[in-house]
C-alpha cells in the first residue's frame, strides 16, 4: 500500500448500530497490516476513555507510507451508544481546508475508524452497509473498529477491478515513538477537541425498544400465549448504557 493508490474521493457518513451482521468476514489477511503510531493511537485511546458513545473520524496516513495512521481527524458529529451521524457540513468544510493544504483523498479520508463502546470490535450490518457504500465511490477503502478493551477489527476493499475484500491486522508501531512530545497537554487538547464535536443522540435502539414493547402487548393480549415478564427488555448482562429504560417493559 506505499505510495500513491487513489485519488478520487467521495462523502461518507458513519452510521452503525449495534446488530450482528449475517455477513461473513473475509478469510484471507492482507499481508500488510494497518499500524497506527503511538501518537494516533493515544487519541484513540482518549477517545474511546473519555466518551460512553461511539466516535468516529478518519484516520490520517502517512504519504510515504499508506499503511501508517499518524493522527485521527475527528468530525462534529451526533452519537450514542450505537449510532455515529456525521455533521455534513463540517465534513465538507474539513474536505475544503484539507486538500487546500495540498493534501490529497487517500492522504485523509481512506480509512473511517470508529469505536465499539462495552461490546465488540465486530463490524454491525450497518457498519458493513455504511462501507460498502464508500468503498463502490472509492479505488479502496478501510474500516477500523476499536472496542473499549482496546481490541480491533480492520478490513480493507479494493474496488478498482475485480472487488477483493481483505481482514486487516492492525497494530501499533512504537518503533515510531516521540518521546519529545508533551503528551498531557495533548491529552487536553484532545479531550477538548471531543467535547466540542462529540455530543450525544438518541439511542439509535428507541425502535427496538417499542418493537419489544409491542410484542409484549401483543402476546399479554392473546390468551393463548404464556406471558413470562422479563425484568429488561434486553440481552441479559448486555449494558445498553441508558438509564432512563425502564426496569421493564410497558403495560401501557
Amino acid at each position: 500500500m506505499k505510495g500513491k493508490i487513489a485519488t478520487n474521493m467521495k462523502p461518507l457518513t458513519g452510521a452503525t448500530t449495534f446488530v450482528y451482521s449475517q455477513r461473513d468476514e473475509p478469510s484471507i489477511v492482507s499481508p500488510c497490516p494497518l499500524n497506527f503510531t503511538p501518537f494516533a493511537w493515544m487519541k484513540m485511546v482518549c477517545m474511546i476513555q473519555e466518551c460512553d458513545t461511539e466516535v468516529a473520524g478518519f484516520g490520517l496516513l502517512d504519504p510515504e507510507d499508506l499503511c501508517s495512521i499518524t493522527d485521527i481527524k475527528i468530525i462534529k458529529q451526533a452519537a450514542s451508544c450505537s449510532s455515529v451521524d456525521f455533521d455534513t457540513a463540517a465534513l465538507a468544510a474539513w474536505r475544503f481546508e484539507y486538500m487546500g493544504e495540498g493534501h490529497k483523498p487517500e492522504h485523509m479520508e481512506r480509512v473511517w475508524i470508529h469505536t465499539h463502546p462495552g461490546f465488540s470490535p465486530s463490524p454491525s450490518s450497518i457498519d458493513y452497509g455504511t462501507f460498502d457504500d464508500a468503498c463502490e465511490l472509492n479505488d479502496w477503502m478501510c474500516m477500523v473498529i476499536v472496542d473499549n478493551h482496546y481490541k480491533t477489527y480492520g478490513q480493507i476493499c479494493y474496488q478498482s477491478g475485480p472487488k477483493i475484500e481483505l481482514r486487516l491486522n492492525v497494530g501499533v508501531d512504537w518503533t515510531a515513538i516521540n518521546y519529545n512530545i508533551d503528551l498531557p497537554a495533548w491529552h487536553k487538547f484532545w479531550i477538548a477537541e471531543i467535547s466540542s464535536l462529540v455530543s450525544k443522540a438518541a439511542p439509535a435502539y428507541t425502535t427496538t425498544r417499542q418493537a419489544w414493547d409491542n410484542q409484549y402487548k401483543n402476546a399479554k393480549n392473546n390468551p393463548r400465549n404464556q406471558v413470562t415478564e422479563l425484568s429488561h427488555g434486553c440481552v441479559e448482562g448486555y449494558d445498553w448504557q441508558d438509564t432512563a429504560y425502564p426496569a421493564r417493559l410497558s403495560d401501557e
